[in-house]
């Protein structure tokens, strides 16, 4: 069975657009972005390694207010990822260093057709140290889709545990402060930067388009 098991969901408030080829020419209209994610990690454990195998769905429906299809028939309602997550730390000779990667495989679309097109790969590489006081630093790169294309970026790793509270910090992609209420649960506060490339394939002169 899955050990760790999250469930979220993040809504924004309604934004008023300004852009004629993604709706209406005449004017401003509103749409209002959410986000549901479910995730499920399965801890793997070794005499010199540590892991983790699990799977995430995320879930973003798009509604929309003022919507003129009499200018744009065309728009994308929700959107859908999902991924398989493999991470590995391999501890190295040298006291506290290891070598951390994670992979995460997966489709981002709206989900009408299912094609390679729609393939997303996010993964990265971190050299890092744990430290006597149980915290870890490291630096490393990521191949990520944050910014609605997949980049490379240089990493920075920081993570604390102080009694039951945790900061984790893996910037530029998070920064997160959790307090743990018992072994199962934690609550705490997070900041991400996400974006999984969608491929829109809904028939329609979006189709083929991608948007973050």
């Amino acid at each position: 069975d899955f050990e760790v098991f999250s469930l979220e969901y993040r809504a924004m408030p309604f934004t008023k657009i300004k852009n004629p080829d993604a709706g209406t020419s005449e004017g401003d209209f509103k749409i209002r972005t959410g986000n549901l994610k479910a995730q499920a990690i399965l801890p793997l454990a070794g005499e010199n390694r540590t892991g983790a195998l699990g799977v995430s769905y995320d879930y973003i429906p798009l509604p929309y207010v003022r919507w003129d299809f009499t200018q744009q028939p065309a728009r994308v309602n929700e959107l859908h990822a999902m991924k398989l997550i493999l991470a590995l730390r391999q501890k190295l000779k040298k006291e506290g260093w290891g070598l951390s990667a994670i992979s995460k495989p997966g489709l981002a679309s709206d989900f009408q057709a299912l094609t390679m097109k729609s393939f997303r790969f996010e993964g990265g590489l971190q050299l890092d140290r744990q430290w006597e006081d149980g915290s870890l630093s490291g630096f490393g790169f990521a191949v990520t889709n944050g910014s609605g294309e997949s980049r490379v970026w240089p990493t920075l790793r920081y993570l604390r545990r102080i009694g039951k509270t945790q900061m984790d910090f893996l910037l530029p992609g998070r920064a997160k402060a959790l307090y743990n209420i018992n072994s199962k649960w934690h609550a705490g506060l997070s900041w991400l930067w996400e974006g999984n490339n969608f491929r829109i394939e809904r028939e329609g002169e979006l189709r083929g388009k991608n948007i973050r």
